[in-house]
């Protein structure tokens, strides 16, 4: 399978784990990879692979610079990791490397049932030293609970 053929089927995964969190229509497999694409190819979307100590591709971050809350820097569009591949750091090793390098506010929205998205990225800003912005004029799904941050 070719790197771009992987990435399509992550994300395809990602979205069908996320539809059964939300309890919301499945999408079908051409209308995730038509979003994949656009991730993968519009310049406005930046895909971060993860990879694990193999060297295998297991899920990916996309941040989005220009589809932000007009108060915040940086919008975490997609995060995901493989569940076998999950609690052994990948994705906080990642993200920690990218928000290292790119300091800033962030922002993303959570699906309100996903508890466990949740707590990771609130133990994982709490870790990085980015204090919790309180902005309440953000548009969301009423499935969703938007949270921003802020470096120092």
């Amino acid at each position: 399978m070719t790197l771009y053929e992987t990435k399509k089927e992550l994300f395809h995964n990602y979205c069908k784990e996320l539809q059964g969190i939300a309890g919301l229509r499945i999408r079908t497999r051409e209308e995730n990879n038509e979003q994949c694409n656009a991730y993968i190819n519009d310049p406005e979307y930046k895909w971060i692979n993860i990879f694990d100590d193999d060297k295998e591709l297991i899920g990916f971050l996309i941040f989005s610079r220009t589809m932000t809350h007009p108060k915040t820097d940086c919008y975490i569009a997609e995060a995901y990791v493989i569940p076998e591949k999950r609690h052994h750091h990948f994705m906080t090793k990642t993200a920690a490397d990218y928000l290292s390098r790119h300091p800033g506010r962030y922002c993303l929205h959570v699906l309100r049932n996903n508890d466990k998205a949740k707590t990771f990225w609130l133990n994982f800003f709490e870790k990085m030293k980015y204090r919790k912005l309180d902005i309440t004029d953000v548009s969301a799904y009423e499935f969703e609970d938007f949270f921003a941050w802020e470096s120092d």
